[in-house]
């Protein structure tokens, strides 16, 4: 009896050949309902190792913007208020304008990242559902597909029955 799921695959490619040498498996009922979200975000990581930080550094210069844009801000009214010059005023609008333009910068940037790193989370955690559904092989033995990887290239096809049938 063959203990390892990549074994079982290749004796049931051996003992019941198709055309094309291919492993004919079907998905079992007792899949497992696995949750794996500490596992994909830490792949997610060493995928892009630097989001965390450009994360941070983008958040720190953003936090920089909104506070010299408070501080802009605050200046052009008590300039308005005092009855300033127009150079003046043109200087604290200049100053407003480009703190403003980098907290807009830091938001875009900051969502751009975080939309990328939650769709790369869930891209990892469907991987890790993908390789832990159980196949039933060709000899009744059943295994993760997960196991068969470095052995097997799986190519999963879903569709109806006549559809498949029709696709051979």
């Amino acid at each position: 009896e063959f203990r390892d799921c990549a074994k079982m695959a290749a004796a049931a490619t051996r003992f019941r050949p198709t055309s094309r040498r291919t492993l004919r498996v079907r998905a079992s009922r007792d899949a497992p309902k696995q949750t794996t979200s500490q596992e994909a975000r830490l792949r997610a990581e060493v995928a892009s190792p630097f989001r965390v930080a450009r994360i941070f550094l983008v958040g720190a210069v953003g936090a920089g913007a909104a506070i010299g844009t408070a501080v802009a801000t605050t200046q052009l009214l008590a300039s308005l208020a005092q009855g300033a010059t127009q150079e003046e005023l043109l200087d604290g609008a200049k100053t407003l304008i480009v703190d403003l333009g980098g907290v807009a910068f830091c938001t875009w940037s900051l969502r751009r990242d975080w939309r990328a790193r939650d769709a790369q989370i869930a891209r990892m955690e469907r991987e890790a559902q993908l390789s832990q559904l159980r196949l039933e092989l060709g000899n009744g033995k059943t295994c993760a597909a997960g196991a068969l990887r470095g052995f097997h290239r799986l190519v999963l096809v879903a569709g109806l029955q006549e559809k498949l049938a029709e696709a051979q």
